[in-house]
C-alpha cells in the first residue's frame, strides 16, 4: 500500500503553533479553518484533516464520488419523493371510500417527513461514533419502507393509513437519509452545496412525474395495487442504489484516524452552542420556514379540484411544482457556493416565497395561473433546505469541531421536520372544507386563511434570518473595536465559569 500521510491540525490558543501527529509539521490551515467553516457542516479543513496519497478516491471529482452522488441521488428520491407526492393521495383518499371525507389523513404527508427528519440528531450522532452501522442502517431503512407501502396497501382506516404511509415509512426514510449525510462530508467538501442541490433535487425530480402517475393508477386501480407497485420500485431502485454507496475511505484503514481522536476526546463543549444567539435565530428560521413549506404541495391539487379541474389535472400543477423545487435547489446550491454568505439565498428564498404566495396564489382562478404559482414558489422555497449544513457551520464557528457540526446540524433537521408535522395540523385547522368556493373572493374565500399562514411563516423566517446576519455584523465589528475581549470570549460554560 502506498504511503499515507494523516496530519492534525492543532491550534493552541496561546503560541499560535500547529501541531502533526507523528512529528510531521504542516503549514498553519487556520486561515482556511476559519473561511471554510461557514461553508460546509463536515469540512476537509476541520479539526481533523486527511491528506492521502495511497490511491483512495479525491473528493469534489472523478468516477467514484459522481457514482456515489447518483446513488444518493436515488435514495434521496425514494426517501423524500414520497412523502412529496402525498397531495395526490391526499385528494384520492378525501373523495373516495373508506376514507371518504377525512380530513385527519392530510397529516400522514408531513407527519411522514416529519419523522424522517426528527430522528436525524439522534442517527448522526449514533453513525459518527459506529460508523461501522451505516450500511446496515440503510438496509433496514429500506426494509421499513417496503413494509410501510404494503401495510398502506391494506389499510381500511385512517389510523392505519397515517401508522404505515406516515410514521414507519418515515422512519424507513430516516434510516436511509442519515447515513447519507455523514458519508457525503467524505466525499465532497468545495462542491458541498452544489452536491446537496443535486441529491435534494433528485426528490423533486421525482415528484415532477410522479404525482400524474399516482393520480392516474390510483383512479385506474385503486390504492391497493398502487401501493403495492411502489413498494416493489422502492424495493428494485434502492437495492442497486444501496450498491453505488459507501465510504471514500474503508473503514479497515481507518486505525491511525481512529488513533487521533482519540488523543482528542469530545468535551463538554461540544455542546455550547446553546449559548449562542444564532442557533436560535437561525433555528428559528428553519422551524418557523418548515412549518409552511409543503402546505402548498399538500393542497395544491385540492385548490385545482375547487377550479373545477380533474384531479389528473391538479396533479399536473404538483408536478411542475416539485420540478421547480428541484430546479431551484440546484440552482440555490450553485449560488450558495459561489458566495461566501448565504444570507442573500436565504431572504431571497423566503422573500419571494413569501411575496408569490400573498401576492399570486390568492388571485389564482386558473390551472394556467396555477401551474405558474407552483412554478415561482417551488423553485423559490426549495432554495432554503440546502443551506442547513451552511447553518451549522455558522454556529459552530471557526473551531471546525466535527462532532459539534453535525450535531447542531442533526438539531436543525429534527426542528424542520417538528416544524413539517406541527404545520400540517395548522393547516387542516385553517382549511375548512364545509366553505364554499366564492369565485370572486381572495384564495376563493375558501384557501384564504391558508395562503396568509404560508405568506406569515416565509417572511417571518426570512427575517430571522436577515436579524442574524445583522447580529453577525454588529458581533465581528465589537471583536475588532475591542480584541482584548476577543481574547477572552468565553468558548464554553465552563471557561465562563472559569473567567467569572
Amino acid at each position: 500500500m502506498g504511503e499515507r500521510l494523516l496530519v492534525r491540525y492543532y491550534r493552541d490558543s496561546k503560541t499560535s503553533s500547529v501541531q502533526a501527529i507523528g512529528g510531521l509539521s504542516v503549514p498553519d490551515l487556520d486561515s482556511r479553518c476559519s473561511s471554510e467553516s461557514s461553508r460546509t457542516f463536515v469540512s476537509s479543513a476541520s479539526p481533523l484533516t486527511e491528506a492521502v496519497s495511497d490511491g483512495w478516491p479525491p473528493q469534489d471529482e472523478g468516477r467514484a464520488a459522481w457514482v456515489f452522488l447518483f446513488g444518493a441521488s436515488i435514495i434521496e428520491a425514494v426517501s423524500w419523493g414520497f412523502p412529496a407526492c402525498f397531495g395526490v393521495f391526499r385528494e384520492y383518499y378525501f373523495t373516495h371510500p373508506p376514507f371518504k371525507g377525512v380530513k385527519v389523513l392530510a397529516v400522514t404527508g408531513v407527519l411522514s417527513d416529519g419523522c424522517l427528519q426528527m430522528l436525524m440528531p439522534l442517527l448522526l450522532l449514533f453513525l459518527k461514533r459506529h460508523p461501522q452501522f451505516n450500511r446496515r442502517m440503510m438496509w433496514t431503512g429500506l426494509l421499513f419502507c417496503v413494509v410501510a407501502c404494503i401495510g398502506a396497501s391494506f389499510s381500511t382506516k385512517a389510523w392505519q393509513i397515517i401508522a404505515t404511509q406516515g410514521a414507519i415509512y418515515g422512519m424507513g426514510a430516516g434510516f436511509l437519509s442519515a447515513p447519507i449525510i455523514v458519508l457525503m462530508s467524505e466525499w465532497f467538501d468545495k462542491r458541498q452545496s452544489f452536491a446537496y442541490g443535486i441529491m435534494f433535487g433528485s426528490s423533486g425530480l421525482c415528484g415532477s412525474f410522479m404525482p400524474t402517475v399516482y393520480s392516474k393508477l390510483l383512479h385506474a386501480s385503486g390504492q391497493r395495487f398502487t401501493l403495492l407497485v411502489y413498494g416493489s420500485g422502492v424495493l428494485v431502485l434502492t437495492t442497486g442504489a444501496l450498491l453505488c454507496v459507501g465510504h471514500r475511505i474503508p473503514l479497515n484503514e481507518r486505525g491511525t484516524l481512529h488513533e487521533a481522536e482519540k488523543m482528542h476526546p469530545p468535551s463538554s463543549s461540544n455542546y455550547d452552542f446553546w449559548t449562542k444567539a444564532s442557533f436560535w435565530l437561525l433555528g428559528g428560521s428553519v422551524i418557523v420556514q418548515a412549518c409552511v413549506l409543503n402546505l402548498p404541495a399538500i393542497y395544491l391539487p385540492s385548490f385545482v379540484t375547487d377550479l373545477q379541474y380533474s384531479p389528473a389535472q391538479g396533479a399536473i400543477a404538483l408536478s411542475m411544482f416539485n420540478l421547480s423545487t428541484a430546479s431551484g435547489q440546484v440552482g440555490f446550491g450553485l449560488f450558495a457556493d459561489h458566495r461566501s454568505s448565504f444570507y442573500s439565498t436565504l431572504i431571497m428564498s423566503t422573500i419571494v416565497s413569501g411575496l408569490s404566495s400573498l401576492l399570486y396564489w390568492g388571485e389564482v382562478k386558473s390551472l394556467s395561473a396555477s401551474v405558474i404559482f407552483a412554478t415561482m414558489y417551488g423553485a423559490s422555497s426549495g432554495g432554503f433546505g440546502i443551506l442547513r449544513s451552511r447553518f451549522a457551520g455558522t454556529v459552530v464557528g471557526d473551531s471546525g469541531d466535527r462532532e459539534q457540526i453535525l450535531i447542531v446540524l442533526g438539531l436543525f433537521t429534527a426542528a424542520r421536520g417538528a416544524g413539517n408535522v406541527a404545520g400540517g395540523f395548522i393547516g387542516q385547522g385553517l382549511v375548512d372544507e364545509d366553505i364554499s368556493v366564492q369565485w370572486r373572493s381572495y384564495g376563493l374565500q375558501k384557501w384564504m386563511p391558508l395562503i396568509l399562514f404560508v405568506t406569515a411563516g416565509m417572511l417571518l423566517a426570512g427575517a430571522l434570518g436577515g436579524l442574524q446576519q445583522v447580529h453577525q455584523r454588529l458581533g465581528a465589528r465589537w471583536k475588532n473595536r475591542n480584541p482584548q475581549w476577543k481574547r477572552s470570549w468565553p468558548r464554553s460554560i465552563e471557561d465562563l465559569k472559569s473567567k467569572l
